[in-house]
């Protein structure tokens, strides 16, 4: 019988750069527990696979590089019956693919054997930071947290994705989790699978173009290309963690020649990684795994002279040992977490609240994630509700119920739950209040400006002429009917969205400046006093005369540098005129 007939128990096989390898068969006994096998560098190997043309079920890992004489037509056939399609939707990628990480010990707020998904990556004070995230189960919460890039094999370790995160999750749970992560990230494909894939590392970049061509259903292509790179991260995993290993201090296990044997293999298994890995750099920008090389060192020390490209998508070449100062100084796909001022969301009647994005993004990125940023700020600042529901819904993150509505998934666009939970809060208040508003509105004494907060009068004011030295103010008799209907108007906009607004009274003459001047300060405080009278309370209306623009009064809103911080709006009396107004 072949020689691992009976191997019951075999979980894992390598065999590196041999040459008399030429067929594998025969694993039928061992098909239940094996889950990865590494045939690199037998470019002898021609047949590989089993009776019924399938992999073994717990198969999670198939290493074929550079196994270049096996025939093409029996690699597809190795991966097609894993992939089975019941189901497909459309779905918009989103950039990098995420890595997990398995935790070694506790790290507040996570524990001893907590499996985490890196979500983002940022640098603060020139040490790279994780952001993590603990998916919720059916017995514990959600945990989000912040741990150091450095802290690989000694916190926590990267689990290979095709790998179960937890030993005691089942298999259709973890089926979901699988799918999940696929839908979400730009290579992955929505198809719905029978049994977990396998990630496999084809014998060359010609191999993989292979399946592209005899593969014509689109979405099982997008899931065969998945597995490729996952296949050739996993890869990269391995030969890092063979790199790392501490074969001089185990001279039980093998002799001084072997060690060096050994460090030599280690080293090109290493090296096949990086040149598997390189092109899709460009594409994915894979950085969980370029920190995983450099806080290891084993890049730097193994491959000291060696060019390689930019694992963060730049296309710049360098050696690996300068790697670190050209992320955190020069290369434009650098991340860090958005230093951008707190954005205001304003409070009626209350001191407003500040709330950061939460965005870690790249330099490259800054432009659209600023414009996307600059139209929530400036929409939070209107009285418009429809606007400020317009610009969540471009900021929500996944998870959201409007995630699925969003025009861009990027992550540059999704903000802070907190800052999202403020902002809906800002938008239900000011639906409620043109609820209220909207009546008065319609009734053609003034027109409410929602989008630059201002107010408009649209029936006249007439005030009685005045000439020198005479600054009086004081409406025309015939009209004050009318003017207490537009006052009462007024007042009760004012007293809905309780912001200062500045009453302004125009003339229709400049000079003599210091007579014209008065007048209209002293017909801005004969309206003030009116609202007031119509409850406004004291210090939301404020008088203020301009002299010129002909004869009219403009209700704008008050500068913000004119508002208490406190919230409370406690405007001196120096704001009117020094001369009372004289009224009917």
């Amino acid at each position: 019988p072949p020689p691992f007939e009976c191997c019951t128990m075999l979980e894992e096989m390598h065999v590196i750069d041999c040459p008399e390898l030429r067929s594998v068969t025969g694993f039928s006994k061992a098909a239940k527990t094996l889950h990865l096998m590494c045939f690199a560098r037998c470019q002898s190997l021609r047949v590989f696979g089993w009776p019924d043309e399938k992999l073994p079920r717990g198969l999670r890992f198939l290493d074929l590089d550079q196994c270049s004489a096996i025939a093409r037509p029996n690699l597809w056939r190795l991966l097609e019956p894993r992939m089975v399609p019941s189901q497909t939707q459309q779905v918009s990628g989103v950039e990098n693919v995420e890595t997990w990480k398995k935790f070694l010990k506790g790290c507040n707020p996570f524990s001893t054997g907590d499996v985490a998904i890196v979500k983002s990556w940022f640098v603060v004070d020139g040490m790279v930071r994780y952001g993590v995230c603990v998916p919720a189960t059916s017995v514990r919460p959600k945990k989000i947290g912040v741990v150091p890039s450095d802290g690989e094999g000694s916190i926590f370790e990267t689990v290979p994705v095709a790998e179960p995160p937890l030993k005691d999750t089942p298999l259709l749970k973890y089926q979901a989790l699988v799918r999940k992560l696929m839908i979400r990230r730009g290579v992955l494909c929505p198809i719905r699978q029978k049994t977990v894939g396998v990630c496999i590392v084809w014998p060359s970049a010609d191999a993989e173009d292979y399946i592209a061509e005899v593969v014509t259903d689109p979405d099982l292509l997008q899931l065969s290309r998945y597995w490729q790179v996952q296949g050739i991260r996993s890869k990269f995993v391995k030969a890092n963690g063979l790199c790392v290993r501490p074969l001089h201090g185990a001279t039980k296990q093998f002799t001084r020649e072997e060690v060096k044997r050994l460090t030599k293999v280690d080293s090109e298994m290493l090296w096949d990684a990086v040149k598997r890995i390189e092109p899709l750099v460009a594409k994915y920008s894979d950085v969980p795994l370029y920190h995983l090389a450099m806080s290891q060192q084993c890049l730097p020390s193994r491959f000291p002279k060696q060019q390689m490209i930019c694992w963060l998508g730049c296309g710049a070449t360098m050696v690996p040992a300068q790697f670190k100062k050209h992320e955190r100084e020069e290369c434009p796909n650098r991340a860090f977490k958005c230093t951008n001022p707190r954005l205001v969301v304003p409070e009626i009647g209350k001191p407003p609240k500040t709330a950061g994005c939460g965005v870690h993004l790249m330099i490259a990125h800054q432009g659209h994630h600023g414009e996307v940023e600059e139209n929530l700020r400036a929409a939070l600042q209107t009285w418009n509700h429809e606007t400020v529901y317009a610009a969540i819904q471009d900021i929500v993150p996944d998870g959201h119920p409007w995630f699925s509505r969003k025009s861009c998934f990027c992550p540059r666009c999704q903000f802070s739950p907190e800052l999202v939970k403020l902002a809906e809060a800002r938008a239900r208040r000011l639906q409620r209040k043109w609820e209220i508003v909207e009546p008065i509105n319609s009734r053609g004494n003034i027109f409410v400006n929602r989008d630059d907060c201002s107010v408009q009068i649209l029936r006249p004011l007439p005030f009685e002429n005045r000439k020198p030295p005479d600054t009086s103010a004081k409406l025309e008799p015939g009209v004050m009917k009318e003017a207490l209907l537009i006052i009462s108007n007024l007042a009760k906009v004012i007293k809905e969205y309780m912001v200062p607004m500045y009453i302004e009274g125009h003339t229709g003459a400049t000079e003599p400046q210091a007579f014209w001047e008065e007048l209209a300060q002293n017909r801005s405080q004969l309206l003030v006093d009116m609202l007031e009278e119509q409850g406004v309370p004291p210090g939301l209306a404020i008088a203020r005369g301009v002299p010129g623009g002909g004869a009219k009064v403009l209700v704008k809103p008050c500068p913000k540098d004119h508002e208490e911080e406190d919230g409370e709006h406690d405007h001196t009396d120096s704001r009117r005129s020094s001369r009372p107004s004289t009224r009917n």
